[in-house]
């Protein structure tokens, strides 16, 4: 059974991303890790045979020695695709804001430090966080990955920004946004809707003369503020179309002002 074992100063923690032979490759979860570390592995018990994207535990000598390993859980979520690439999802943000005149933008992740993005994505927002699958650059990103001195770049993926934080605050407004109703099309077993969502104004629940439009505005934001903010929605609309997405982001924010 994995551990996490015990932790001394010279403890480090990596994920394999190359295998050939005995001989690994592991990137150390540092923010200021400049290299990999290879080291020749000695025959290990069945139970701590090392697979590309597994993660290790490993006291680290002067030299950059690796003199003990040993196979833990994921620090984070790990994926290997066909090819042999192995990937790993962190938190991406840009505390330096993006500079758009810029061909390329280098976002930051305190799991890994700098991370490169080295395709377009007009869509990114400085103020927002994306939850992301980085790998340390392919061979024909060399050049960026020196040039930038970044060691990991984001993977083509859909990148949908996550709500949280003082964005959060913006899009839902002071109201808690209650998570029960995990998906929009969750039943109650009572009425056969997702009371969550079942927000609709109707002539049952108010007389229109009660309802000013102001009032009914508010009431129908809070209701899209409460449906987009399940990630399942937000990702699917982002899936259809970024662009459509970006526009709801940018209306919920303006009627919170």
């Amino acid at each position: 059974m994995m551990n996490n074992g015990p932790v001394t100063s010279t403890t480090q923690k990596g994920v394999i991303t190359r295998i050939l032979g005995n001989l690994i490759t592991v990137w150390p979860l540092n923010v200021h890790q400049e290299k990999a570390l290879v080291f020749q592995d000695v025959a290990p018990i069945s139970s701590q045979y090392l697979r590309l994207g597994d993660w290790i535990q490993m006291e680290v000598e002067s030299g950059d020695v690796v003199v003990y390993r040993e196979k833990i859980e994921p620090v984070l979520q790990t994926s290997v695709t066909l090819r042999g690439n192995v990937q790993v999802k962190t938190l991406l943000y840009f505390p330096n804001g993006i500079n758009r005149s810029h061909e390329h933008v280098i976002g930051y992740s305190d799991d890994v430090g700098q991370v490169g993005i080295f395709f377009p994505c007009p869509g990114l927002r400085a103020n927002f966080s994306y939850n992301v699958w980085v790998s340390r650059p392919l061979k024909k990103f060399a050049s960026l990955e020196k040039r930038y001195n970044v060691h990991w770049c984001v993977v083509r993926q859909t990148i949908v920004p996550l709500m949280q934080d003082c964005n959060a605050r913006l899009l839902y407004g002071s109201e808690s946004v209650d998570y029960s109703c995990k998906h929009v099309n969750t039943l109650t077993e009572s009425t056969g809707e997702c009371e969550d969502f079942n927000n609709t104004l109707t002539e049952n629940t108010f007389s229109s003369r009660d309802v000013g439009f102001s009032y009914a505005l508010n009431f129908n934001n809070n209701a899209l503020r409460r449906l987009y903010s399940v990630p399942e929605v937000r990702e699917a609309v982002y899936q259809c179309s970024s662009d459509f997405a970006h526009s709801i982001e940018t209306y919920l924010s303006i009627s919170c002002d």
